[in-house]
């Protein structure tokens, strides 16, 4: 698969989730500065997904979940640096 393809897919996805949460976060109904977020999160093997492992979270609420999944892998002793990635550009 070339790179512009993997670019071109991951935007068609993107807009497809937005217009499936209405591009609105699903945790606090923010309507801005949102982001696609995985909802079994990639360290966990949900990198090779369908759209129904997406979500719209702003980008507080992804932070939260972010620390959660931190939290997570740290009580089983993975050592694995996570990035907030900015969906909404």
């Amino acid at each position: 698969v070339r790179a512009d393809a993997r670019v071109d897919l991951s935007r068609v996805a993107r807009r497809r989730v937005e217009e499936r949460d209405h591009g609105v976060c699903v945790a606090c109904g923010m309507a801005r500065n949102w982001q696609a977020d995985h909802l079994v999160a990639v360290a966990e093997g949900g990198g090779a997904c369908g759209l129904d492992n997406y979500r719209t979270l702003c980008s507080r609420c992804h932070g939260r979940e972010t620390g959660k999944l931190r939290r997570r892998l740290n009580r089983r002793g993975l050592a694995v640096q996570l990035e907030l990635f900015d969906a909404d550009t």
